[in-house]
């Protein structure tokens, strides 16, 4: 009986296995990495720069404006033009003034910048129309000894048989002076630095002048005229012989 049943199961469990259909396998999933196929390569394009357009440039030539020429008129005969003679020397001017026709008065300034005969002003001015013959007045620098102000002696010494003896003092406005001399000829003058007079005195003047100047500046003290001999002027010039100019400060 036992065997019965247990055959009877075994046939049941196979009919069963019959029956059901076989399970399916489970598929395999498999992962696949994605793949691009359009790899772009990225360029940086720079800006373009900003640049100036130049302006158009005319190409036309500007007609230039005509120039006024001026016309000289001649001058009569009797008429000439004035050179300039401004900064030349005294040779130089006097040549180039007779030269045109034209003659000359001087006048001195004391000026220790320009050099010594230099000419700084002229009248008429360069380039005006003068007669022939006309005066040209000039202006003319020239320098001198200075000479001490206290109780030492300026040695007066001509060196020529005939002439003046001349030196600049600088003197302070407001103040007065007492000049002295044994100078024996003529008289001695004072002037301003123009050369104008504003004193003078006899020689010789051992007692002394007082002179009280209005400015502060250079003054200048003219000596003679003075003519002596031959023998006089080698005594000065050997120094055997000399005279002296005091110029005294107020106490």
């Amino acid at each position: 009986m036992l065997k019965r049943t247990l055959l009877f199961l075994s046939m049941l469990f196979l009919s069963c296995c019959q029956i059901l259909p076989a399970a399916a396998p489970e598929p395999t999933l498999t992962v696949r990495p994605i793949v691009s196929t359009h790899n772009p390569t990225v360029t940086e394009t720079a800006l373009p720069t900003a640049t100036e357009t130049p302006l158009p440039t005319s190409t036309s030539t500007p007609t230039p404006l005509p120039t006024a020429t001026p016309t000289i008129t001649p001058l009569p005969a009797e008429m000439t033009f004035v050179p300039d003679v401004i900064g030349l020397s005294y040779l130089d001017a006097r040549r180039a003034l007779l030269d045109a026709g034209l003659t000359l008065l001087i006048r001195d300034v004391f000026d220790l910048e320009a050099a010594f005969g230099t000419i700084l002003e002229q009248d008429p001015l360069p380039g005006a129309a003068a007669p022939r013959g006309e005066v040209v007045f000039l202006v003319r620098a020239f320098q001198t000894a200075g000479m001490p102000v206290g109780d030492r002696c300026q040695i007066l010494r001509p060196t020529q048989r005939e002439g003046y003896l001349m030196y600049a003092a600088y003197l302070e406005g407001g103040f007065a002076y007492e000049i002295a001399t044994d100078f024996p000829y003529t008289e001695t003058v004072i002037f301003d630095q123009n050369m104008t007079v504003l004193a003078w005195f006899d020689n010789p003047r051992p007692g002394g002048y007082t002179f009280e100047p209005e400015w502060t500046g250079w003054y200048i003290l003219r000596m003679g005229p003075y003519s002596i001999s031959a023998d006089r002027l080698a005594e000065y010039t050997a120094g055997s012989f000399s005279h002296c100019l005091y110029i005294y400060p107020p106490d």
